[in-house]
């Protein structure tokens, strides 16, 4: 069964019509949408945007109506943008092209009458056609919605024999190389999009599929570089900003993330997958009211958008309401097993109340649904972690990279273990190999720093954390760290304002408090010290005390040796008996 998306745009004068072929095409087993005499509204547009194909009915009455011109031309728009997108024009006799408006006249044009199967079929390759024969564009036609229709065979065996009868064709070689990457066949795609680019060194599709293919490979640097080539090309396409905010998002640079999504939302205001991807990063960057408004949109534009569901559950998380989110989650769970972005929610909530035994538990129920899934093995090991199971921990993230060498948590998690242990050789490796794979990663360059200030290397690692600072200004571990070098060189006083600037940002972090007690005590204010410690203690009793332990333990360490080389120093001089 042909599972295509078409979305039959009609006015309402043509309603037999559309349904007629509507009928015809959904007996062949496609998945087909009407859109009969409906105003060009958001949720129209959100059917054209997801529609693979989008028919339209073309007669004298709709071109005399406004609302479905402007849905014709946006579903050009649409597939000028994603060569995966077909636009056919479908009439009962045929038109005069050369009178239709100019946005239509390159479309392919089909003439239908009431008594036969739809000819639809036949233009997106559903009945025999002699392919070989066709001419060289329907062919690539025909690829394009075979690859949609997911055919992804078919498809590039067509692409190859385009590009082998034509080696200049860059719209076959950008064919080749979506098709290639939608089967994870990603060097051979970038191979491709290099041939189309070769012929069209400046086209903005040929560079945003690039981009997004570099992005797959996490090759992060890269993928920005493409997306800023494209948008130089054509700086207001909306397809090119979202994908370099996915870019920006999966580097936790949400500031950027969020200005490239709102210049999407500029010129398409309710562009579904940017307003999905705004709630996402408005979440990551604690902004509760803005992330509701931009959900709000969300369903406005796309009531059954996929990941609806998915953000009023962390919506009730990010609110308070626990109890309502985790049986928000557990219904979606038991509706649907495989719902991983589910899963995740759930025990990434637990993981920030502490439960890390229904954490442990939870994560281990969602691997045997979903075995050898890496983000899934990563939650577990942090709820190992926090267990106090660090062994455990450390064999979990080891398999996570393994199973997925590129995903930057498993090495940095790792890496912390390991550091605490003192083996600080193996942690730095991981470390490098995070930071090689995401040079901007936040957790990646504190990982680093913090490495460094353990090994007494403190002006070091204020290097990095200044430098990370630059892209991650909200980050509390960072000024937290920034702040905790400064303690380790005794610059008490310029360390408070980073200790004051984590505490603000986050004022529930217990290390913070801890940190900034120890600055405001060892510059003699001991009243301000005793309320930051008092805040600390009463954030998280037993980790103030584990980490109280370790400074006591660190100037102990520092008191004591010393006292044992003013011992040996009055030894050399005779200076004792």
């Amino acid at each position: 069964m042909h599972q295509l998306t078409i979305a039959v745009v009609a006015d309402s004068s043509d309603e037999a019509l559309a349904a007629h072929h509507a009928a015809a095409m959904s007996q062949a087993g496609m998945q087909v949408q009407p859109l009969v005499g409906q105003p060009f509204a958001a949720p129209v547009r959100t059917h054209i945007y997801e529609a693979l194909v989008v028919v339209l009915v073309l007669s004298p009455a709709a071109l005399a109506s406004s609302a479905w011109l402007a849905t014709a031309e946006f579903a050009v728009y649409v597939a000028t943008h994603l060569p995966t997108r077909t636009v056919i024009l479908l009439t009962e006799a045929p038109m005069d092209v050369d009178h239709l408006p100019p946005f239509l006249q390159s479309l392919i044009h089909v003439s239908a009458a009431r008594d036969v199967p739809s000819p639809v079929l036949a233009t997106l390759g559903l009945v025999p056609v002699a392919t070989n024969a066709a001419p060289h564009a329907e062919r690539l036609r025909w690829g394009t919605v075979w690859l949609a229709q997911g055919r992804g065979d078919d498809a590039l065996a067509l692409f190859a024999s385009l590009t082998t009868a034509d080696a200049t064709d860059a719209d076959a070689w950008l064919m080749s190389g979506i098709a290639l990457a939608e089967r994870e066949r990603h060097d051979e795609a970038l191979a491709a999009f290099a041939h189309a680019l070769a012929l069209r060194p400046t086209a903005s599709t040929v560079l945003r599929y690039r981009a997004l293919t570099l992005h797959a490979l996490h090759r992060y640097d890269e993928a920005l570089a493409t997306n800023d080539a494209a948008l130089h090309v054509e700086p207001d396409d909306p397809f090119t900003l979202v994908n370099r905010a996915h870019v920006f998002h999966d580097l936790r640079r949400y500031d950027e993330a969020l200005t490239s999504l709102l210049m999407a939302l500029d010129i398409i205001p309710d562009f579904h997958k940017a307003l999905s991807l705004a709630v996402d990063t408005l979440d990551h960057m604690r902004l509760p009211a803005r992330r509701h408004e931009y959900l709000q949109r969300l369903i406005a534009a796309a009531p059954t958008w996929p990941t609806i569901p998915l953000w009023e559950v962390t919506e009730a998380f990010a609110a308070g309401r626990t109890a309502e989110g985790l049986a928000f989650a557990d219904a979606a769970i038991a509706n649907n097993p495989q719902d991983e972005q589910m899963w995740r929610a759930k025990i990434t909530q637990l993981l920030r109340q502490r439960d890390y035994q229904t954490a442990l538990q939870v994560s281990t129920a969602a691997l045997d649904v979903l075995p050898g899934k890496a983000i899934l093995l990563t939650l577990q090991g942090i709820a190992l972690a926090g267990s106090g199971r660090t062994k455990e921990a450390l064999h979990v993230y080891r398999t996570a990279i393994q199973r997925d060498p590129r995903l930057v948590p498993p090495l940095v998690n790792a890496a912390n273990i390991l550091r605490k242990q003192r083996l600080f050789d193996e942690a730095r490796g991981l470390i490098e190999q995070a930071l090689r794979l995401a040079p901007e990663d936040v957790d990646a360059n504190n990982a680093m720093a913090v490495l460094l200030i353990d090994q007494g290397r403190a002006d070091d690692a204020l290097s990095i954390i200044d430098r990370a600072l630059l892209h991650h200004a909200q980050s509390v571990y960072l000024w937290n760290n920034r702040g905790w070098a400064l303690l380790r060189l005794g610059r008490y006083e310029e360390a408070l304002p980073a200790l004051d600037r984590a505490v603000t940002l986050d004022p529930t972090y217990t290390a913070a408090w801890q940190n900034k007690a120890f600055a405001l005590s060892r510059l003699g204010r001991q009243g301000e010290a005793m309320v930051a410690q008092g805040r600390a203690s009463s954030l998280d009793p037993q980790a103030y005390r584990r980490r109280m332990r370790r400074q006591w333990q660190f100037w102990f360490s520092w008191a004591c040796a010393i006292a044992i080389l003013l011992v040996l120093f009055a030894k050399l001089f005779n200076l004792l008996p």
